[in-house]
């Protein structure tokens, strides 16, 4: 197996890095998979299929940061309160 280009794992990526990556990644397949279904590479409803998924992976993980938010606002207020 061919070994890429890998993140050491030593440096912090940041929530607000993945959910851009994450953007990313869906804007460029938008663009490669039009192209493949252009090009007879890939069905319409295999491309929708795998864009829905990453965006759903994208709105999974903005749900998580806004829960991890509250809790974390939630906490703050128990500390002023006790």
């Amino acid at each position: 197996m061919r070994k890429g280009i890998e993140h050491p794992m030593s440096v912090p990526i940041t929530a607000i890095e993945k959910l851009q990556e994450i953007d990313r990644e869906v804007a460029m397949r938008q663009r490669v998979y039009d192209r493949f279904v252009r090009e007879g590479r890939m069905t319409v409803p295999e491309a929708a299929r795998k864009i829905g998924i990453m965006k759903a992976i994208a709105e999974d993980y903005r749900g998580m940061r806004g829960a991890k938010r509250r809790i974390s606002e939630e906490l703050d207020l128990d500390e002023t309160q006790a």
